[in-house]
This record gives structure tokens, sequence and C-alpha cells, in this order.
């Protein structure tokens, strides 16, 4: 999920908030994953007890207000649904990811995230980050063992 329309680095200074960029979201299967407006899919899925199969077609999507975001109603939002009763090997791993294009700028060249060093797309970053997951979380429960922090 992201705009059309993006200033990349466009802003500097502190307490500024990242407005560029595109968030992903990752699900092991059985699990539906879907975009649109928040209280659209709120509804919806309270209605029906699932997410909708299409997403809101791109000329629908929110557009800024006079104030330059989008109003509360008419939020932008990724969503996932999946039964958590199913017997998933994963335990239920859920991996977001921001893909903010070009991450910083350094004397006045625009430099792309880390991840390109490593990774041909963010998807390939994302199915790594995915398949390293259960390695990463054992190293973090033995340090948490290690140093009493469990």
């Amino acid at each position: 999920i992201g705009t059309v329309s993006q200033k990349v680095l466009g802003h500097a200074g502190d307490l500024n908030n990242l407005d560029w960029g595109y968030f992903h979201m990752a699900v092991a299967r059985p699990a539906r994953i879907t975009a649109g407006y928040a209280t659209d899919l709120r509804r919806q899925f309270c209605e029906s007890g699932a997410l909708p199969r299409t997403e809101p077609p791109a000329d629908d999507w929110p557009r800024s207000s006079a104030s330059g975001k989008p109003s509360s109603e008419r939020k932008p939002v990724l969503a996932m649904a999946r039964r958590f009763n199913s017997a998933v090997s994963d335990g239920h791993v859920v991996i977001l990811g921001l893909d903010d294009v070009n991450a910083v700028k350094y004397y006045g060249k625009e430099l792309p995230g880390l991840w390109t060093t490593r990774y041909n797309t963010f998807e390939d970053a994302m199915v790594a980050t995915y398949q390293e997951h259960r390695g990463i979380m054992l190293r973090a429960l033995r340090h948490e063992r290690a140093h009493d922090l469990a």
C-alpha cells in the first residue's frame, strides 16, 4: 500500500513522519490479506466474518484534505484474516515491511535502503525475513535466557 504521488525524502527535521514508500504485509497460508478503507473493511468483516476478495479501484483511494492528510473515516489500511485455530507450523507469523524507496539523502544524493545491497526486490527481502524468522527467534530466546531477561 502506498500513494501514487510521493515526495521521497521531502521532509527534514525531528518529529516528521515518513509519508512515502510502500507498506507490505505477508503471512503464510491460509490467510487473506487485502487493502482498503479501515471503516469499510471493519464493517464488511463484522457483517460477513471475512475480508472482501477485491480491493477498491485505484481511483477510489483516499485523497488528501486541506491539511494534507486523509480524513479519519477514509484511512487506507492493510488487513489480514486468518483462522487461528488451524494447525499451522509457522506459529502465526505476520511480516510487516516498509520499502521506503530511498532511505537517506547523503550530500544531495538519494540512496536506497540497506536491503537493496542483499536482495533484488523487496519481495525477496520479505521472503528471506520469513525464512530466517525461526533462527532469529531462537537466537533472541537464547540471549534472553543468558541475560535473565525472560
